[in-house]
């Protein structure tokens, strides 16, 4: 895979200090579909496990997500995270919505 992606232009940073230039800046492998070795379906699933995971382990940050709520988000996803089926979380993806679910990787951090 390495290998195809440099034959398509693609490059690493060389040095530490390069990470830090404005096109590395924002530049994140879960988040960024321009990553020309993902299709939309690498993307997908990616998307859907990560809507697993948060569920299943929720945030701290977010203050609006704890007590009942917790217990309740890692309940709803408890099957699909141990027995790995990611595909389509639609009932986490509703929940998360309707309570507003913070990612402070893309929102920022929540204060009271």
């Amino acid at each position: 895979m390495y290998k195809k992606i440099q034959e398509q232009g693609f490059h690493f940073p060389k040095k530490l200090e390069d990470w830090l230039s404005p096109s590395w800046e924002n530049f994140d492998l879960r988040k960024n579909p321009l990553t020309p070795w993902l299709d939309k379906k690498h993307i997908n699933k990616i998307k859907d496990f990560e809507t697993v995971l948060n569920a299943y382990h929720p945030t701290k940050t977010d203050f609006r997500i704890k007590g009942w709520k917790k217990y309740f988000l890692k309940a709803l996803s408890f099957w699909r995270y141990h027995l790995k089926i990611y595909n389509y979380p639609y009932e986490i993806k509703a929940v998360l919505k309707i309570w507003r679910y913070r990612q402070p990787e893309e929102q920022g951090f929540y204060s009271e």
